[in-house]
Order: structure tokens, then sequence, then C-alpha cells
């Protein structure tokens, strides 16, 4: 289940195609259910995993050691094909750090300062993320404004067109947060499409450092660098 959806929203899906497709008496649906806060995107949303959340980075290794691995070979062969693989897949990070360091990306919306701030900050992978988000956020509109008394928190309803699905912001101007009941900033440490409306609509031309993860910069790539021997 990799909907964004939040708990109350899962638990509706869960209950209405349990009772579809009549399991509610299997025991592995009964299992799953009782488990689902360790599985389910509505239940895991909210905690930090820098999109990692499953086996994927040693399955990744995994499968460029076995391109260098073959079958009949000695165990000193082995060794240098591991040795191998392992220099193949520094090498491509010392590719993906060059470009994140020396190379600009190429703008593609009109939000000009917006893109070149955090071209400068972000490596290219985070970076496209971004840019992936940031296009998508023109498909959404804010529904309602709420000014708070203290005049430092404003409140946001923001909803997607030809969508009865709406999102809910608090945004403080003295300390700079920008907090969304999506809570992808708070799961894989980028911001989401509706947060970059929301301060597209504030005239803001970079991200505050609150809204900033160390995991996707630039500087986290330079102050550690990959090793090549």
């Amino acid at each position: 289940m990799v909907s964004w959806w939040i708990t109350e929203e899962f638990d509706i899906q869960w209950r209405s195609i349990v009772s579809e497709f009549n399991i509610e008496k299997y025991p592995w649906v009964i299992e799953k259910g009782n488990t689902r806060y360790l599985w389910t995107q509505g239940y895991l949303t909210g905690h930090f995993f820098v999109n990692i959340r499953s086996t994927q980075r040693c399955e990744s290794m995994n499968v460029s050691l076995a391109i260098a691995l073959k079958h009949k070979k000695t165990y000193l062969d082995v060794v240098h094909a591991i040795e191998d693989g392992i220099s193949r897949m520094r090498m491509n990070e010392l590719k993906a750090d060059y470009l994140s360091s020396q190379t600009k990306p190429f703008q593609i919306t009109k939000v000009v300062d917006l893109e070149s701030h955090n071209a400068d900050i972000f490596t290219r992978e985070s970076f496209r993320a971004f840019q992936d988000e940031l296009q998508r956020d023109t498909l959404y509109w804010i529904q309602k404004e709420i000014q708070s008394l203290s005049d430092e928190c404003q409140h946001y309803i923001l909803t997607k067109y030809k969508k009865n699905r709406t999102f809910e912001f608090s945004f403080n101007s003295r300390t700079e947060t920008l907090n969304c009941s999506y809570r992808k900033f708070e799961t894989i440490g980028l911001l989401c499409r509706h947060q970059l409306h929301i301060l597209k609509h504030l005239d803001y031309t970079y991200f505050p450092e609150t809204l900033i993860q160390i995991g996707g910069l630039r500087m986290q790539r330079l102050l550690h660098p990959v090793l090549l021997t």
C-alpha cells in the first residue's frame, strides 16, 4: 500500500476491500490488518526513512556484484570480482558527486529564483524530485485561508482541481515552519507539491532552513566524499 492516505482513509479502504471479497475471517487478512501500522503508507507517514523503507539498498548492491561474479571461479577471482564491483559502484557515486557539485541542471518552470536556489543546495537526484513536485503543484488551488489571532500563524486548506480531497496547512511566519497534513516532508525529507504551492503563494524564492533536510544536500556530499581506495 503505497498511496499517501491518512490512517482514517486507509482503514476505510481496507474495510471496503475486505468486505467486498468476503475475506474477513482469513487468518492472513486478520494478521495483516492487525499489523497494518508496520507496512501501510498511511501509518508510516511522518516517520523519517529518507525514502528507504525496504532492503532495496543491499539488493541493489547484490545485483551490481552479481554481474561481476560468475561460475567456475577461484577464490582469488571472486575476491577480485567483488573489488571490481565495489569500485564500479564507487565510481558511479563519484560521478553523481561531480554532477552535483560541478554542473547546474536546466530549469523547467517559470519559478526561476526558487529553482535556482534549490539547484545550488540539492544533489541532482533530489533536485529532479523537487522539479517533479514543482510541476505538479499547479494542479492545486487554495480553497480557504485562515489568519490566526497572533498574526504569526496562517492556516490554509488546499484542494486539487476536480477532486474532493483536501489538505490542511499551517505556516508560522516567525519560525518559518510549514506543516502539511500530507506529511511527505517528514517522511522522505523533500517538500511535497502542496507545500511548494503555499511557498509560491507566499512569494518565497528560497527554502527556509526549517524546510531542508540534510540528506539530499550537495553540502552533505561534499562533506562526506566517496572513497576510491
